[in-house]
C-alpha cells in the first residue's frame, strides 16, 4: 500500500492541474495508482495484512517430511487434502519453521566502470570437426563495460593455455582492465574461493607482467560475471547454427571474424561495443611491449636418427645422437636450444596431425634403410637333419613368434657348436623330455650330465685296454740330486 504522504502530494498535483502520467514519474509511482488516488479523492485506508488461511504447524511438517523435503509435492499433497494456499506463501512458511534455507542472495549490483574489469570463464561443447564428433573447451574473454567478448577453441585447457589465450586476446585488443573475474578455477586458485581465494603464485606473476589481477567470485554467484555467462548462450544460440567447421584452426578463425562482427553491431543495450571500446581504451593499460608470450619449458634426448619426440611427432635437430636438448613450446611454434644456442625452430603442426617427421625446408637426410632381421635358415636346416633335434625344434618353436623363434635356433646352433655331438644328442633328449625351451636350462642340463659321469666317451681314441694311460714323459731330476751336486761343486 501508498504511504499517506505519497497520497497528500499526488492530490496537490492533481489540484494544480499536473496530468496524472506526469505525477506517476515525479512520485515514481504506478499511472493506475495514481488515478485510483484521484478517484477516491485521496480517502485511501491503510489496509494491514491477515493470513487468510490458518495453517497447522504440525501437519506441514509431517507432509514436508513424508514428501522427503520437497516443497513442490508437499505444495501437490495440501492440494488433494483441499488445504488451498499458494506456493510462495508455502515457502515463506516453510522457511518459518526453519524447513527450508533462506532465499538464495544474488551477487551485488555492480555498475559498469570504464576500465575497470573483463570476465572470463570456459565450457565444453561437442562438435563437428571436419565429420568427427569432438569435445572442445571453448574459452571465453568479455569486457564488462564495453561488452566486447573474444572466444576461442581447446582439445583440452590447461594452465599454459590459459595463459597462452590471455596473451592472445589482450594481444589481439591491445589494452587491459584492471582486473579479472573469474570462477574458482584450480587453473587459477591454489585454495580457497571467493574472496578468501588465494591465487597461484605463477598466475599473480603472469598477470602482473600484463598489469591486471585476479578476482573470484563467491560459490553458486555465477551471475558476478553475467556477461561472460551470456555470452555463451549467444555462442550457441547464434554462432554454432549455420555453421560447418573442418578443422581446429576453422573454427578458431570463425569465432574470431564472428566477435569482430558482433562487436561493429548495436545490441539491445543499444550499444555499439567497438565504439564504447574506443572510448574505454582512455582508462585502460595498453599491453607492454615488453612481455614475451608464454611458453612451456621441455627437455628431450636426441635420438640415433638426429630426432627428437614431441607428442607423436618427430622433430629433426641434427646432433649427436644421446645429447640432451632444452625445447621451448609456445602455442603455434617450438624453439630447440643446446646449451643455451637455438639450433632449430619449428611451426606446430595443426591439431590431429600424428606420427610425422618434420626437418628444415630443404635438407636432404641421408637415407637409412630400416633394421631387417635375417632368418637363420641355414642354421635351422643344419639342426633338423637330426630327427630327435627336429621333433624338439618342432615342439619348442611352435607358441613362439618370428622373432623369438630366430633367436632361439640360433641360441640352440651355438650349443650345438661347442658341445660334442653324443653330449648334444642327451641334453636334447633330456630337454624334450621335460619340454624345456631356454638356453640357461640347457646349459645347466649339460654341466649336470658331464658332472654325473653319465656321458659316454667311447668316441674318443682310446688305448687299449690294460695299457697305462701316459700324460706325458716323466720328468728328469737327476740334476737336483744333492750328492751329485757336490761332486760336481768338488
Amino acid at each position: 500500500m501508498i504511504n499517506q504522504e505519497k497520497v497528500k502530494a499526488v492530490m496537490e498535483l492533481h489540484r494544480e492541474g499536473v496530468q496524472d502520467t506526469k505525477i506517476a514519474k515525479l512520485l515514481n509511482i504506478d499511472r493506475k495508482t495514481v488515478s485510483n488516488i484521484i478517484s477516491r479523492d485521496g480517502n485511501c485506508e491503510q489496509k494491514t495484512r491477515e493470513d487468510k488461511l490458518e495453517l497447522d504447524d504440525e501437519l506441514i511438517r509431517k507432509i514436508f517430511n513424508k514428501c522427503a523435503g520437497y516443497g513442490e509435492r508437499t505444495h501437490e499433497e495440501l492440494g488433494k487434502m483441499g488445504i488451498k494456499i499458494g506456493y510462495s506463501t508455502l515457502m515463506r512458511k516453510l522457511r518459518e519453521l526453519g524447513l527450508k534455507g533462506s532465499k538464495k542472495s544474488f551477487a551485488t549490483s555492480v555498475p559498469d566502470e570504464a576500465g575497470e574489469e573483463f570476465q572470463h570463464d570456459l565450457s565444453p561443447y561437442k562438435l563437428d570437426i571436419g565429420g568427427v564428433r569432438t569435445t572442445l573447451q571453448a574459452s571465453s574473454l568479455h569486457y564488462r563495460y564495453s561488452k566486447i567478448n573474444y572466444l576461442q577453441f581447446y582439445p583440452s585447457f590447461n594452465r599454459f593455455k590459459m595463459k597462452c589465450f590471455f596473451y592472445q586476446a589482450i594481444k589481439h585488443f591491445g589494452y587491459v582492465p584492471k582486473k579479472c573475474i573469474v570462477d574458482n578455477t584450480s587453473l587459477v586458485i591454489d585454495r580457497g574461493s571467493g574472496k578468501n581465494a588465494v591465487f597461484n603464485r605463477e598466475m599473480i606473476d603472469f598477470a602482473k607482467g600484463l598489469q591486471f589481477e585476479w578476482y573470484a567470485h563467491e560459490i553458486n554467484h555465477s551471475d558476478r560475471k553475467a556477461g561472460v555467462e551470456r555470452s555463451f548462450w549467444t555462442i550457441e544460440t547464434n554462432f554454432f547454427p549455420g555453421r560447418e567447421f573442418t578443422s581446429l584452426e576453422d573454427i578458431n578463425r570463425q569465432a574470431l571474424t564472428w566477435c569482430e562482427y558482433r562487436s561493429k553491431k548495436m545490441n539491445k543495450q543499444k550499444i555499439i561495443p567497438f565504439d564504447r571500446f574506443e572510448h574505454e581504451k582512455n582508462y585502460m593499460s595498453p599491453m607492454p611491449p615488453y612481455v614475451m608470450a608464454p611458453y612451456q619449458q621441455l627437455s628431450r634426448v636426441i635420438d640415433q636418427e638426429g630426432y627428437i619426440l614431441l607428442g607423436t611427432n618427430l622433430y629433426w635437430v641434427g646432433l649427436q645422437r644421446n645429447m640432451e636438448v632444452t625445447v621451448l613450446e609456445f602455442l603455434d611454434h617450438l624453439k630447440i636450444y643446446h646449451k643455451r644456442k637455438i639450433v632449430s625452430e619449428y611451426p606446430l603442426p595443426p591439431y590431429g596431425t600424428r606420427q610425422k617427421k618434420f626437418r628444415p625446408k630443404g635438407m636432404n637426410i641421408p637415407y637409412r634403410p630400416k633394421k631387417t632381421t635375417v632368418p637363420p635358415n641355414e642354421e635351422e636346416h643344419e639342426l633338423r637333419k637330426d630327427p630327435l633335434v627336429n621333433e624338439y625344434l618342432s615342439l619348442v618353436l611352435l607358441p613362439l613368434g618370428p622373432q623369438s623363434k630366430y633367436q632361439f635356433i640360433r641360441q640352440l646352433y651355438h650349443l650345438y657348436k661347442n658341445l660334442t655331438p653324443l653330449l648334444f644328442k642327451q641334453v636334447i633328449e633330456r630337454a624334450l623330455q621335460y619340454k624345456v625351451s631356454k638356453k640357461s636350462t640347457l646349459e645347466r642340463i649339460a654341466v649336470y650330465l658331464m658332472n654325473k659321469d653319465e656321458v659316454v666317451i667311447d668316441d674318443f681314441n682310446l688305448p687299449p685296454d690294460g695299457e697305462e694311460i701316459l700324460y706325458g714323459k716323466e720328468p728328469d731330476f737327476t740334476n737336483y740330486n744333492y750328492d751329485d751336486s757336490q761332486k760336481n761343486l768338488e
